[in-house]
């Protein structure tokens, strides 16, 4: 049938007449749904707006098992599962199994090794949540070309030769043929760790960071009683380093720790090591913070603590350290941190070091750090405190195709910007000037980000999320706003109204004023004064799509949102 847009009636009524006919047939076969292109899809792209769980519903008693297509990251790739488990629970629907019987990922543009990741994360990940099977789209390239994805998607290339995908494949079918699921474990936000059986009887524990090249966590394995393996990604097997019962371990790109004639569940532990998630640096102040080694065994444990030298942040003490913590116990170590160079104008930096048990190797760990930068005067003089130009992150949207070529970014006229911030009687404002050599704005609400428009992102001190608002000026002179996300506790009608946006356009410049209530937010002079992360994209149409974004920092717009990657502002 192929892709197929059937009515919810139509296809409930197909999913009947084959199962009651594959049954009558032969009462022993497995029948499947048709195979759901995902949660959602487009209202374009299909006949109902919750297509897969009405169908799901409605088709209760019709099938044996969903046969669920999910693509994309493995951000991704969990929301669908976990929105379809979710579905089956809600729905009565325990006695069916599902079928991971289509996904995949390209090796587009040199990804051959995110690919490789992504068949040991999705095939073991489906494994843990319950699916009888699963399907890799495809075992061959269909083509050549490296930057066309249906090209791309095989685990041998065109010619026959194994990718990084396909022995990644095969490093999992090696380490955990025949094995079974045990658990998962508790793991901090943006990890993944479970447990496994292989066919020997053998615990094998793979874990993952679910971003590809996002910073590796810091765990510590516990109750280990005899010896462990460390298996990476492509199969190649070493010895894990084991003291006092204890190893570590960097959660990173997938891997996969064989544990020998151990009978007893072995033991993680986040938070052996507790650092910040992240530092901030006035240019005129010394920092202090604490790292907290904790102890939950039952016996003393010596560690070893240091930091590395770092080219543009003064830290102190800088010589490792030993340090013994008593059983069940926590120790706090302070350390204090100033920028050299008080002019550097990188806001994004590191502190790095290592930490050892006495016997194991020691392991890195890392805090990031925000350079705060202070606002305020440059606004009131008519000023900016950033610019966004050719040097900031950016993503064009448009295929790169000769009749597309005038869509991309060509330089700073065709968009760029600077951006001023200030507090002025109990507000939070905003002035950003938008250098665009076409104007165009046709969307509304929600939507306004289509073309040409302003996000801006920030984190305030104990809200669960940040605020992420919009503004944007119409073709007619007026203009609009728009709030995406809000923490918990604000309500986003009245926090919408409260905004007010005042814009013009100058030339090829479009510059707009904009007034944030304390109250509405959550601002208050303490924090203006001690500093919150803060970003700005710029999206740029000139014609029906938006084809170009901008911003200070990475962090929003594409990719995960990342408020620890915002430059960090406090009000002078």
């Amino acid at each position: 049938l192929s892709f197929a847009n059937f009515t919810l009636d139509e296809y409930v009524e197909l999913q009947r007449v084959f199962y009651e006919s594959a049954k009558k047939a032969a009462p022993d076969t497995v029948v499947l749904t048709g195979g759901f292109a995902g949660l959602k899809m487009s209202p374009k792209s299909t006949a109902h707006p919750d297509y897969f769980r009405e169908a799901v519903h409605r088709g209760k008693g019709y099938f044996d098992s969903i046969a669920f297509h999910a693509h994309g990251k493995m951000d991704s790739y969990i929301y669908q599962v976990n929105g379809m488990l979710d579905a089956m629970r809600d729905f009565g629907l325990e006695g069916a199994t599902w079928y991971s019987n289509e996904t995949s990922w390209p090796s587009i543009d040199n990804r051959q090794r995110e690919q490789a990741e992504l068949v040991w994360k999705k095939m073991l990940y489906a494994w843990a949540k319950g699916a009888i099977a699963y399907n890799w789209y495809d075992i061959r390239n269909d083509g050549y070309d490296k930057s066309y994805t249906e090209h791309n998607f095989g685990l041998i290339d065109r010619d026959y030769y194994p990718k990084q995908a396909y022995v990644a494949y095969n490093a999992v079918v090696q380490t955990l043929k025949n094995g079974t699921f045990v658990d998962e474990y508790d793991m901090p936000n943006g990890y993944q760790a479970f447990l496994f059986k292989n066919q020997a009887g053998e615990f094998i524990l793979p874990s993952w960071s679910i971003e590809h090249n996002a910073p590796p966590k810091f765990i510590a394995i516990a109750g280990i009683k005899e010896s462990a393996t460390i298996i990476d990604l492509f199969g190649n097997e070493q010895t894990l380093p084991v003291a006092n019962e204890i190893a570590f371990l960097e959660v990173d790109a997938p891997k996969a720790i064989r544990f020998k004639k151990q009978s007893q569940r072995p033991i993680i532990i986040t938070n052996l090591l507790e650092t910040p998630n992240s530092i901030s640096l006035a240019p005129d102040a010394a920092t202090t913070f604490k790292l907290l080694i904790n102890n939950p065994t039952k016996q003393k444990l010596d560690f070893t603590l240091g930091t590395n030298k770092h080219d543009e942040i003064d830290i102190k003490p800088d010589k490792p350290q030993t340090v013994t913590v008593e059983p069940n116990s926590t120790a706090a170590i302070p350390f204090t941190a100033i920028l050299k160079n008080k002019d550097s104008s990188s806001f994004n930096q590191t502190i790095t070091g290592e930490l050892a048990i006495t016997g194991t190797n020691p392991q890195n760990w890392t805090i990031p750090v925000a350079r705060k930068i202070p606002v305020g005067q440059n606004y009131r003089e008519g000023k900016h405190d950033f610019v966004i130009d050719d040097k900031s992150p950016r993503k064009n949207l448009v295929v790169s195709a000769p009749h597309l070529a005038h869509l991309i970014w060509s330089g700073n006229d065709d968009l760029s910007g600077t951006v001023a911030f200030a507090k002025e009687n109990k507000a939070f404002k905003i002035r950003v000037v938008v250098q665009d050599d076409i104007f165009r704005q046709k969307q509304d609400n929600q939507n306004i980000w289509q073309a040409d428009s302003v996000q801006v992102a920030f984190k305030l001190p104990n809200q669960n999320i940040p605020w992420e608002i919009g503004f944007a000026l119409n073709e007619n002179g007026s203009t609009q706003k728009h709030i995406w996300y809000a923490p918990s506790g604000f309500n986003i009608g009245k926090a919408t109204k409260a905004i007010e946006v005042i814009a013009k356009r100058m030339g090829s410049k479009t510059e707009y004023n904009v007034t944030l209530p304390f109250d509405d937010f959550g601002f208050t002079d303490d924090i203006l004064a001690n500093g919150f992360p803060i970003n700005v994209l710029l999206n740029d149409s000139d014609e029906d799509q938006r084809d170009t974004m901008m911003a200070i920092a990475p962090g929003l717009g594409w990719g995960p949102k990342e408020p620890h990657k915002y430059p960090v502002i406090y009000v002078k």
